[in-house]
């Protein structure tokens, strides 16, 4: 028989962000209010991550016998290390809560797709009438010269 463990009672920060907003702090010093309104999402959210790491860890064991729980328990010992060892990608800066976090930038002309669950794909966005612009020059690479018309510089579209 699987061992199904005892439940933890989840930490509701919903109530903190209720009294903050409740609190005079908004009106009487906003940079502090949103620090802490900020504080309070991150925690939610770190919340979330951590829930879903070790889920992905402990989801997958079943006990059995005294060998499965010595293996569960090592796991538990070793989390440290498998947290600090392991690699997240992420959209938005998370190294303060995962050293080992990288954040994914989309740079010009591409674009993250997230319609298929734990998966990530990098699409490039280019199309009819996407372009940058530069400005002309003279094609000189040691001594470039901008040209002008009527006092402006020309821009030129460069397709994507």
């Amino acid at each position: 028989m699987a061992f199904k463990g005892r439940g933890i009672p989840e930490v509701d920060f919903a109530d903190l962000l209720v009294t903050l907003l409740k609190s005079k702090a908004r009106s009487a010093d906003y940079p502090l209010f949103q620090t802490i309104e900020q504080l309070i999402k991150k925690s939610q959210q770190s919340r979330a991550q951590i829930n879903s790491i070790l889920n992905s860890f402990i989801g997958n064991i079943r006990i059995t016998d005294d060998t499965d729980l010595s293996a569960i328990l090592t796991l538990i010992a070793n989390i440290n290390n498998i947290l600090t060892n392991a690699t997240f990608w992420t959209e938005n800066d998370e190294s303060l809560l995962l050293a080992a976090s990288r954040m994914a930038v989309a740079g010009v002309g591409m674009s993250f797709d997230y319609s298929v669950p734990n998966i990530v794909t990098l699409n490039a966005t280019t199309g009819a009438g996407s372009v940058y612009y530069t400005p002309l020059t003279d094609g000189n690479v040691d001594e470039t010269d901008l040209i002008f018309s009527l006092g402006s510089c020309i821009m030129v579209a460069v397709p994507i």
